[in-house]
C-alpha cells in the first residue's frame, strides 16, 4: 500500500522540516524555533532505535542488514558506505512522516534530521522544507567532538587500526557533506550556511523568517 503525495501534503501542512550536513547545526536551531514560536520538536535520531525495532528485513533491508562486527560496519569502501547510510535515512523516512502527521495533531512541528530534498519534494512545500549545511572542512574538524558522536568514537577506538578507521569515517562524511551541498543547490532549497561569523540567533532568524513564522 502507497499514500499519494496529495494525500500526505495535507496531512503535513503543519510540519516544518529542517535537514542538513553533520555539523550544521539542525538540532540547535530547530530547538531555538521551537521554543521562540512553541513549536514542538521532533529529532530523528533520537528516534532511530525505536525505528529499528519497527523495521523488518521485507520492507527496511538495508535498517535490518546486520554486521559481523565494529569493523565491517566503520570499514565498508567509502561509496558502499555511503550508500548504505542514504539507504537507511530513506527506509526510516517513512515512519518519520507517519511520527509527525500524529505529532503535529494537536501542535505545529519542526522536524529536524537528514532527509534528501528529492524525497520530500512533493509533499512539502518550499517555505517548509531548509538545508542546513557546514562547509566539508568544518565537518571533518568538528565531527568527533560532538557529544551525539562519542559512542561511534568509543567504538572506532576498541579497533587495533583505530586512527585509520577515523580518518576513513571522517573521509565518509565529508564525500557526504559534498554530495548533499550540491544535491540542495541543484534543487533550489532555502539553504543556510554554519559558519564561526553568524551566530545562532542571527540563523533562527533566517530559518524563522524563511518558514514565514512571526511571534
Amino acid at each position: 500500500m502507497q499514500i499519494a503525495d496529495n494525500i500526505l501534503a495535507v496531512y503535513l501542512q503543519r510540519v516544518f522540516w529542517v535537514s542538513g550536513t553533520a555539523c550544521s547545526g539542525k538540532t540547535t536551531l530547530s530547538s531555538a524555533l521551537a521554543d521562540e514560536f512553541d513549536l514542538d520538536c521532533y529529532h530523528a535520531d533520537e528516534m532511530h532505535k525505536q525505528h529499528l525495532e519497527l523495521a523488518d528485513p521485507d520492507y527496511q533491508p538495508s535498517l535490518c542488514r546486520e554486521f559481523q562486527d565494529v569493523s565491517s560496519w566503520f570499514g565498508q569502501p567509502l561509496k558502499q558506505y555511503n550508500q548504505v547510510l542514504n539507504s537507511n535515512f530513506r527506509e526510516e523516512l517513512d515512519m518519520i512522516i507517519l511520527d509527525a502527521i500524529c505529532r503535529s495533531r494537536t501542535r505545529p512541528l519542526v522536524v529536524e534530521g537528514s532527509f534528501d530534498p528529492v524525497w520530500l519534494k512533493n509533499i512539502v512545500p518550499h517555505h517548509r522544507f531548509a538545508f542546513l549545511y557546514a562547509s566539508p572542512e568544518l565537518v571533518r574538524r568538528d565531527f568527533f567532538d560532538r557529544q551525539d558522536k562519542q559512542d561511534i568514537l568509543a567504538a572506532i577506538n576498541t579497533l587495533p587500526d583505530a586512527e585509520r578507521v577515523r580518518e576513513h569515517v571522517l573521509d565518509v562524511v565529508e564525500y557526504s557533506t559534498r554530495q548533499w551541498i550540491e544535491k540542495a543547490r541543484s534543487h533550489g532549497v532555502k539553504m543556510l550556511q554554519r559558519t564561526d561569523q553568524v551566530t545562532v540567533e542571527q540563523r533562527t532568524e533566517l530559518l524563522a523568517e524563511h518558514f514565514r513564522l512571526s511571534s
